[in-house]
């Protein structure tokens, strides 16, 4: 499965590069609340009685867009991310609130399918398309307890993970080139520990910039 979708990614960036009439190169910035979903996940929550919460996620890369049509570009991706999730519960052992936060560094590489109507001076940007997100390091736990905090390495069982991508925003020309902003949305879809289907999402909003040559 994951051979499949690994193919598909790599005909899906050769194909657009091979017919592409333009190409522009830049560079973006963002971050968002990530949390944690998924049934596994739940019922966890559901047996210590805890809540789900969000944490801090940031990223930031460079892209090429391919543009095959005045409508319609491919755009491929490599973005550092640092993303994961928050839970709280009340742990009757020590008489105090549990809260964890975990952490996890990764690099990824999207390959989006981008349709984009003109709209006054600029563009609208509607892009989705598969993610390859390579997980970087030992995902870190973070706790804090009875007025403590401590931490917990634990490696990953999937260190590749695959995951979808998707949203919308808007390119509007400045000097040479454009400022781009985006608001997309990032999920999991394979395992990062095996026979746990907890999945990490990511909604950020992203500023960059693209010039063309």
């Amino acid at each position: 499965m994951k051979r499949l979708v690994l193919i598909c990614v790599l005909c899906a960036l050769i194909l657009p590069v091979a017919s592409a009439q333009s190409v522009s190169i830049g560079a973006k910035i963002g971050g968002g609340p990530a949390f944690l979903s998924g049934s596994d996940f739940k019922d966890f929550l559901a047996t210590v009685n805890g809540y789900n919460e969000v944490r801090f996620g940031f990223t930031a890369g460079a892209f090429l867009n391919f543009e095959t049509a005045e409508w319609c570009s491919v755009q491929a991706e490599l973005m550092y991310s640092l993303a994961g999730g928050a839970f709280s519960y009340y742990d009757p052992d020590f008489f105090d609130d549990s809260d964890w936060k975990i952490t996890a560094s990764a690099l990824e590489l999207p390959v989006l399918l981008m349709l984009k109507p003109r709209a006054g001076k600029g563009e609208i940007r509607i892009f989705a398309g598969p993610d390859l997100i390579i997980i970087l390091g030992d995902i870190e736990y973070e706790v804090r307890t009875l007025g403590l905090v401590f931490s917990i390495d634990i490696e990953p069982d999937n260190i590749f993970v695959f995951g979808l991508k998707g949203g919308i925003g808007y390119a509007h020309p400045l000097g040479k080139g454009e400022l781009v902003v985006d608001f997309c949305y990032t999920r999991s879809i394979t395992e990062i520990f095996e026979d746990d289907n907890t999945a990490v999402n990511v909604p950020m909003l992203t500023v960059g910039y693209q010039i063309g040559f």
